[in-house]
This record gives structure tokens, sequence and C-alpha cells, in this order.
């Protein structure tokens, strides 16, 4: 069973430069409409008599890509600016990006707004955070403390911590060790709930603390290290990565502890840290270690085939026009004064087959961009949404495709 991605969303610092003057006055009333994937549409407040507005707008939300995490290239993200009146606001431009950039590129952007012709009608910016977070496993094995002299007592234990100090995260208990004998700690695995990228800058806080009621302190108790996971971080699952470093107490190494940490269930997106993105491309940014390279999509301004998806909102339906093969989507307003959408256009008809011959539903085999369904009759068939066809046979059992 594949588990959903889930990505934390943080949308910041809008605004625009250099509008398109749309009264006599030479002055705007601008806003945004911010549309994105399975979410109502997110509006900012109106700046009033400006071509170069800012707005003070924060928007953080979670969405979550179940079935076909493959298709993140074809979906984007649309951002519209509109001139606000009395009566019947009218359409600025719109630029949209494709949640692949925004999920593997960097966190400011540049883009270019666009007129119903096609062109130029400004410049907006913002600052998007969408980074995947899961649940990741940490394993610290093979832990053993190596005191640098004799120590008094042999009844100690690990207390250890995600470095963050978040209240989500619980403090960690080892076994009990025994220093003269050197035995081997064994540490409960660690669940931590963040982001690839923010993660490999936090470390795991290790503390040594005594189990005796003993009022003698031995020379290593309370001595404290850090493991960094930017130092020992293997983007290969359950990958021991060993390490070594020192324990210290008042400034001085009393002991060294050696172990193994490992690493499971990590999330495949991040965003680059540093970096920009504008109508050339990816500019700078360093990719994180262990996360998807980003791949630059750079929209073509023709739609060869389009198809419409649709859905309602407290009785308005909002209608997102969706490239196939190439272009950028169409975000729309029906009620709005801007003209009507074309129809979308109809998948062809599919000839009448008996139910022997349909294929069996299996989502894990479908190539990227097809679809199943069930028509009147109970039976299955494709839809192929890059070529906007329709198939009774996946494309390893049909020659014609």
């Amino acid at each position: 069973m594949t588990l959903p991605i889930v990505f934390s969303v943080f949308l910041s610092d809008l605004r625009a430069e250099d509008l398109a003057c749309l009264t006599e006055t030479g002055y705007n009333n601008p806003y945004l409409k911010v549309y994105f994937p399975g979410k109502p549409p997110i509006k900012t407040e109106v700046q009033k008599r400006t071509l170069n507005p800012r707005w003070r707008f924060k928007s953080e939300f979670y969405y979550s890509e179940i079935l076909f995490p493959d298709l993140l290239p074809q979906k984007y993200m649309a951002i519209e600016c509109w001139h606000n009146r009395m009566f019947n606001d009218k359409f600025i431009g719109r630029a949209s990006i494709d949640l692949f950039t925004l999920a593997t590129g960097p966190s400011h952007y540049t883009l270019n707004l666009k007129k119903e012709d096609n062109s130029d009608a400004g410049r907006v910016f913002f600052k998007i955070q969408m980074d995947e977070v899961r649940n990741m496993i940490i394993r610290l094995e093979s832990l053993v403390l190596v005191p640098n002299d004799e120590s008094s007592a042999d009844t100690l234990y690990l207390e250890y911590r995600y470095s963050a100090k978040r209240s989500i995260d619980p403090t960690y208990k080892s076994s009990v060790m025994s220093v003269e004998k050197l035995t081997t700690i064994e540490a409960s695995p660690m669940i931590v709930n963040a982001s690839l990228k923010s993660f490999q800058e936090e470390s795991i806080e290790i503390k040594v603390k005594k189990k005796s009621v003993s009022k003698l302190k031995t020379t290593i108790q309370n001595s404290q290290c850090r493991v960094q996971f930017s130092t020992y971080f293997s983007p290969e699952e359950n990958v021991g990565m060993p390490f070594k470093e020192p324990l210290m107490l008042s400034g001085k190494i009393v002991a060294d502890l050696i172990g193994v940490v490992k690493y499971a269930n990590l999330p495949k997106f991040a965003q680059m840290k540093g970096g920009t993105f504008d109508e050339n491309g990816i500019q700078g940014g360093l990719v994180v270690v262990g996360a998807t390279p980003p791949t630059p999509v750079r929209p073509h301004p023709e739609t060869l085939h389009t198809y419409a998806r649709s859905y309602s909102l407290r009785g308005r339906i909002a209608t997102l026009t969706t490239p196939v093969r190439s272009g950028t989507p169409v975000y729309r307003d029906p009620t709005s004064n801007l003209p009507p959408l074309p129809p979308p256009l109809p998948f062809p008809p599919l000839e009448p087959q008996t139910p022997s011959s349909v294929l069996p539903l299996k989502l894990n085999s479908l190539p990227t961009g097809w679809e199943v369904r069930r028509n009147s009759k109970d039976q299955l068939y494709y839809l192929d949404h890059n070529t906007c066809s329709t198939h009774w046979n996946l494309p390893i059992e049909n020659d014609e495709i």
C-alpha cells in the first residue's frame, strides 16, 4: 500500500511590480487570487492606488498527494492579479508554476504575469516553503562508552533527544551500562516528524546520567555530546553510519561515545538551500543531500490538448484547465467578466466490448498519466491523460500505443 506524501506549505512575502495599468488615473487597486490543487482559492486584501503593491499575507496549509506523486510536474499553483472595482473586477494577468519545481527548487520565485493575449502584465514575487514531512525513524546501534580514566560507578545510562527541543519530541533513555566491562548500550529508536532540509540542520543531544541513588559521583556523569545529522547522514535507508563523538564536561573530554546511526522512512522531496527562480529557471542554490534533484520546467505558451477539472466552493464553481501535453494551466472564475472558457475536449467514445477482455484494476502497475475508470455497463477502461485518449488495454498489451 502506497502511503500519501504530505507537504507542509507556507506562502508569504507576496508583492508585484510594474503592473499593467487598467485605469485613466494611472493606478490600479490590485489584489491576488492564489489557486493550489485541491484547495479553495486564497484571496489577498486590496491595495489602493498602486502599480507596485506589497501584501502582508501569510497562508499555511498541508497538501497531500496520495496515488500519483509522479504527476507533480503536471500539477500547478497559479496566481492571478485583479483590479478591484465596485462592479465587475478587471483581470490584470496570471502566472503559474508546477508543484515539482516548488517541492524541489528554491523558496523564492519571480514569475511574469501574462494577459489573455499572452502579453506582459507585470511581475509577481513570492516566497513559498513546500516541505515533505514524514515520521523519520532514527536508530542508534552498537553504542559503547569509553571513559578516559577509571570510573567509580557502573550504573550509568544515556538520555538523548532531538535537538530542536520541540514539545512534540520526547526524551529517550537507553539501557543501563557497565563502564568497567564496556558493555554495548541498547537504545530505543527515535521518531522525528520533520522535513529532510530542517532535519539535517539538527542533531541528537546525548547526556550521561547515573542510575543509582548513591551520592558518589562518577567522572563522566552529566557529560554531553552531539551527533550531527549532516555529518553522519546516509540517503540510503537502514545503512549504518559509524560515528565517534567526545563526551564533554566542563570543557574537558572525559570519554568517547562510539556507535552507528541508521535512518528509515526518509522524505524524498526537499527544497534547495538558497537560490531563486525566475523566467530563466533556477539560479544558484544547493540541493539537499538525499533529496530528489529539481528539473526546471519552462512552460510553453501554446497548449495542444486540454481538459477541464472543476470543484465546488460554497455554491461557486472555479474551473482549472490543465495542460496535458504542454502549456500552463488557466484558472478562471465563471462569475467574473472574463470571456467564457471553450468547452473541454471530450475523450473519444469507447466501442462495446465484453467484460471478459477487460484487464483487472492494478493501481500500482499503471503508467504515468494513466487512470482507470468504470463505465455505465460496469466495464473497466483506461484514460491516457498524456494523449487525451481512452483504451481498453494497458500500453504493454496494446500495440497501437
